[in-house]
């Protein structure tokens, strides 16, 4: 795994460039018993919003000892 090799290594970067999955994408591909999304879901849809932000979070503190700046990007591709 990269953040692996990176302890290795002993790396200190100046910056890492991370993303998470969007919550709206996310919410709009998961879907529910009945095949809806659950982005329509309003209990889903929060849990999904709050879940993809705690991911970040976690991630960020995962790199924040490899190196000086997290760049952490959410990925909302079905924003085109």
């Amino acid at each position: 795994m990269f953040i692996e090799r990176l302890i290795k290594d002993h790396s200190k970067l100046s910056f890492l460039k991370a993303q998470v999955t969007g919550p709206l994408s996310f919410a709009l591909s998961v879907t529910d018993e009945h095949g809806k999304p659950i982005f329509y879901h309003p209990i889903f849809k929060d849990v999904a919003v709050k879940g993809m932000g705690l991911k970040a979070m976690w991630l960020v503190e995962k790199l924040k000892p490899l190196t000086e700046n997290v760049i952490l990007f959410f990925d909302e591709p079905t924003l085109k």
